[in-house]
């Protein structure tokens, strides 16, 4: 799985989008409105998981990440107060908080997935549209609806 971006296109063919993890905020249950963009974050120190993109994103806006080495450390991070908001993949971030209802959520954007196929390995083209073929059935059945219900994961 992968995003879809400009730069990969040499070494990948893309399927259809197959979901969307949405990124955002989290912030406590508390009085205290979420940001609804970026730009807000400037000069605050807001959480994220080391090693994925979200860190860079939080530079571009100014904000200086406060990093944790994995989802459910930043959760934890995020009730202890270490931070104000945390900034991460809603379901990811959601899955790890567990069922306490004392996080919020604002989307700042959306984040769509796809299946990517290597262009060195054969025929990434026709493989792709196979597996688009196959995805637009279990769609149509009813079957990716399941599994995303199964395992707690929002929308698309």
């Amino acid at each position: 799985l992968g995003s879809h971006m400009p730069e990969r296109e040499q070494a990948f063919v893309f399927s259809t989008e197959i979901g969307n993890a949405s990124v955002g905020l989290f912030g406590l249950a508390d009085d205290r409105p979420l940001p609804s963009d970026g730009r807000a974050l400037q000069g605050q120190t807001i959480g994220a998981v080391a090693g994925y993109n979200l860190t860079s994103e939080l530079r571009e806006f100014g904000a200086i990440p406060a990093e944790a080495p994995d989802d459910a450390t930043a959760v934890a991070m995020l009730k202890a107060g270490r931070f104000a908001y945390l900034y991460g993949y809603r379901d990811t971030v959601r899955w790890f908080a567990g069922t306490q209802d004392n996080l919020r959520y604002t989307e700042l954007r959306p984040n769509p997935y796809y299946t990517c196929f290597s262009r060195m390995a054969g025929d990434a083209t026709a493989r792709a549209a196979r597996f688009d073929a196959a995805f637009r059935r279990l769609e149509q059945d009813g079957t990716i609806a399941s599994i995303r219900a199964r395992y707690g994961a929002g929308g698309s």
